[in-house]
């Protein structure tokens, strides 16, 4: 049954998430085309780099020791005081550093300086988004999803709704500004929602850092830390490369197929952060592991499959609906593209099993290989094929990344050949 709830509500969470992404993509592409849209992307990847480094990437630990410290009063405290003094020393310090470095920054990552008062804003948003980051991952730990939904439904709402006259008026200026106004907006909310919460006190937060819950955490914000900076970073290279090869309306192209894929990928990925990391760190046995494993692949893969067709028969039709004719190019990136997505949710089920175990160092190691091969199979199949190229490379990196992982968690893999087939008595 809790299964159904979380994806009730992540599912409600992810498309008014996705329709607002597409919202102001659509406005981008009419009022700038796809130059706007392909700067657009580049200052999403470069935000998701910084944001991953303004609270450590802790995200994901607090939300593994939050279910575990359940019923544990000192252990919890430690958790939430320690988590809450690196997100806001890390934020700030990393704030600082934006703001300092604006005119740099706005050269090197939107190829222009004109957009360092961007980088301003951006900064200070930063703290506020480490401090939402903390309390989402809290309240996910805590399994508390309808304070978790509505904080990020209405939050979204308001900033679809200020971000689309930003872009009406401030075209790409203004799509730009509309990326670090919704922390702020989320951060007021999120107190006004949480002021009464027993856990949301000072008590709770008061503590000094605990060694022991650093390193902890620590452990977690490295895997995290590996995939928030290389998979945004490669996607960073890797359209410069189609801007050095093939354009900068190539990479419009390119980086509005990405919206699409990422856009109703969303779903299924916030279900299995919600649902499915909670549930592996609660799990005690292989058996149990196994099972559910096995759970998620009949539940995942085949709503995968079904969106992917989906989308791919009605291609076309996305194209004008998201953005313009003029995207229509864009329309032979599909099939490599939704094949490679498809293995990406594969990847991602046994992938969570790296943190359930504990992984780190195989993480670290294969988020960071796979986010190099994109670039490297992108730069020579771009010269053979063109364009898509970039989607072939796509599919075919996570179809190596799925095959080792399937090797890693072998005996994991073995076990569940055997619950599926029944082919030997299990005794664990």
């Amino acid at each position: 049954m809790k299964f159904f709830k979380v994806s009730l509500f992540s599912s409600l969470i992810t498309i008014i998430r996705i329709l607002s992404g597409f919202v102001i993509s659509k406005l981008v592409a009419l009022y700038v085309g796809p130059a706007g849209v392909a700067l657009l992307g580049q200052f999403t990847n470069f935000s998701t780099i910084v944001f991953s480094l303004s609270n450590g990437s802790i995200g994901t630990g607090v939300v593994k020791y939050t279910a575990e410290y359940q019923d544990d009063y000192v252990q919890t405290k430690k958790l939430f005081s320690t988590s809450f003094r690196i997100s806001l020393y890390c934020s700030v310090f990393i704030g600082l550093l934006v703001v300092l470095f604006c005119q740099s920054l706005s050269k090197i990552v939107l190829f222009s300086d004109s957009y360092y008062s961007i980088f301003i804003v951006f900064g200070i948003a930063i703290v506020f988004f480490s401090l939402n980051t903390l309390f989402s991952s809290i309240l996910n730990g805590k399994s508390e999803i309808k304070n978790y939904s509505n904080i990020n439904i209405v939050t979204t709402i308001i900033n679809v709704i200020i971000s689309v006259v930003l872009v009406k008026y401030f075209k790409l200026y203004g799509a730009l500004f509309s990326v670090c106004f919704l922390h702020f907006f989320t951060f007021l909310y999120s107190i006004v929602v949480l002021r009464k919460q027993e856990w949301f006190s000072k008590t709770y937060f008061a503590e000094s850092i605990d060694k022991k819950t650093l390193l902890k955490l620590g452990g977690f914000s490295l895997i995290a830390i590996t995939g928030a900076i290389s998979v945004p970073l490669s996607q960073m290279f890797v359209r410069d490369l189609i801007v050095s090869q093939l354009g900068i309306e190539s990479a419009g192209y390119w980086q509005g197929m990405m919206r699409v894929s990422d856009g109703y990928l969303m779903i299924i990925l916030t279900s299995l952060s919600l649902y499915y990391l909670p549930k592996l760190s609660s799990l005690k046995t292989e058996l149990e592991l196994a099972k559910e494993i096995i759970f998620a692949f009949k539940v995942y893969i085949p709503i995968t499959l079904i969106g992917c067709i989906g989308i791919y028969f009605f291609r076309f039709f996305i194209i004008d609906v998201l953005y313009t004719k003029e995207f229509y190019s864009m329309e032979d990136l599909f099939f490599y593209q939704l094949l490679g997505d498809v293995m990406k949710v594969a990847s991602c089920i046994l992938g969570y099993l790296l943190i359930a175990k504990a992984k780190t160092k195989t993480a670290v190691l294969t988020e960071s290989f796979f986010a190099l091969m994109l670039y490297v199979l992108s730069f020579f199949l771009i010269k053979e094929i063109g364009l898509n190229g970039v989607t072939f490379a796509f599919f075919i990196n996570y179809m190596i990344y799925f095959i080792i992982l399937l090797y890693v968690f072998r005996d994991t893999v073995f076990l569940i050949w055997q619950l599926i087939f029944k082919t030997d008595k299990i005794g664990i």
